[in-house]
């Protein structure tokens, strides 16, 4: 399914939306839309803001896991230089916040000696977070140490917290830390458009985007610190993502002369870089035992060419509304990781890179039978062939002098159908 933006059209327009709902949803959404030279240039601005509280309620923090916060806005220009000739750009940014969901339901915890298909489970987590903790480092009271300076954690330990989990249910959660993500996002593109005759028409395009994620993303459910990803308790900071992307592309659509095949062919260019900073915590056992941090940092590049075609033969003459649908397209990709100075232990590993191409191709046939349709669309055809019938009456009333005006737009529009 593609999804396509809203485009300017040369109509004075405003609108405005609200919506509310449950978990104090609150919802405004908007438009306006200008042309600022008739038929020639023409804008469109839009924008949402939404907020919605979560879910899933933490009881650690009082926090509501699942939270929505989100800005975003478009703006999109439409210029017309000729009657074969326009150029699109548009450009978006969203603002989003709210929290994770991933410390939800602690449904799982495998105690040792837990299989799977004769494969021992692991089971350090259970182990190390219950009262197993003293055999585990042969000091009685260490589990008891433990629980004083956590009050929050569970007395029974990580395994039993599964059954208290249960009797919670899916929409409550203990986890002692934060939860939260903001992040930015923008994206800009330029599309310009040549019809070259009625059936054929070329298009290029071009743009870059970029996102920034800065999250904390705890792992497990439960009132203990196995092994959060974040700021919570690594001195790095939270989970960051930064990227960035270029992309261009040429493209020819149109129409065999009976009409009968559409079909596209075009060449995409795309590269993408990103940085990730991911710091991670595992088993903070405070006092008994201090946490392991460790941060991965890498830097990736991807470079993708694709050639394409696809066509749409429509083969009515021979079954009723059955179209032939065919598409190729030829890949060839570069990938490259480079490990940053952030990096705990592979800072200073060799870079890696690995080249790829592939073809892929579909093949498709798509029918659509009248079934009950059938009688409204005679209906509307009757109704059309009046119409049609009163319009040729009064065009004889016309005198031969006489001209119809019509703007360029209509013009293209009609060119087009």
């Amino acid at each position: 399914m593609l999804y396509t933006s809203a485009k300017p059209t040369n109509e004075n327009e405003a609108l405005m939306r609200a919506r509310m709902g449950n978990l104090d949803m609150r919802e405004i959404e908007g438009m306006v839309n200008v042309p600022i030279v008739d038929d020639t240039v023409l804008l469109r601005a839009a924008f949402n803001f939404i907020e919605r509280d979560g879910y899933i309620h933490n009881r650690a923090n009082g926090q509501d896991l699942g939270e929505i916060d989100r800005t975003s806005g478009r703006l999109s220009l439409t210029i017309n230089a000729t009657d074969n000739l326009t150029n699109e750009t548009m450009f978006q940014y969203a603002d989003i916040g709210g929290t994770n969901t991933g410390a939800s339901y602690t449904y799982s915890v495998y105690p040792c000696g837990a299989t799977n298909n004769g494969f021992a489970l692991t089971c350090s987590s259970g182990l190390l977070f219950s009262p197993a903790l003293d055999a585990v480092f042969q000091t009685p009271g260490a589990w008891a140490s433990y629980l004083a300076a956590n009050p929050g954690a569970y007395p029974a330990g990580l395994g039993a917290y599964v059954d208290e989990q249960k009797r919670l249910g899916p929409y409550e959660s203990y986890y002692p830390l934060d939860a939260r993500q903001e992040g930015t996002d923008w994206l800009l593109s330029n599309t310009t458009t040549f019809d070259l005759s009625d059936k054929l028409q070329i298009r290029n395009i071009f743009g870059a985007s970029k996102s920034e994620t800065d999250s904390d993303r705890p792992q497990i459910g439960a009132p203990f610190v196995t092994h959060p990803h974040g700021k919570c308790c690594h001195r790095r900071g939270r989970q960051r993502e930064r990227r960035g992307v270029d992309f261009r592309g040429i493209a020819a659509a149109g129409q065999d002369e009976s009409g009968n095949l559409d079909y596209i062919v075009g060449l995409y260019l795309q590269r993408e870089e990103s940085d990730t900073i991911w710091p991670q915590t595992y088993f903070d056992l405070t006092p008994v035992l201090p946490p392991a941090s460790v941060t991965n940092a890498f830097h990736i590049e991807n470079e993708t060419i694709a050639l394409y075609a696809q066509g749409i033969w429509d083969i009515s003459s021979w079954v009723e509304n059955l179209r032939f649908t065919a598409g190729l397209r030829y890949t060839w990709e570069s990938v490259s990781i480079e490990q940053l100075p952030r990096a705990t232990y592979t800072y200073g590993a060799p870079d890696q890179d690995n080249s790829f191409s592939d073809p892929s191709w579909d093949v498709g046939l798509n029918i659509r039978p009248r079934l009950i349709y059938s009688r409204i669309s005679r209906r509307v055809a009757a109704s059309a062939a009046a119409v049609l019938t009163v319009l040729r009456r009064q065009s004889m009333r016309v005198p031969r002098q006489a001209a119809i005006s019509l703007s360029p737009s209509t013009r293209r529009t009609l060119r087009r159908a």
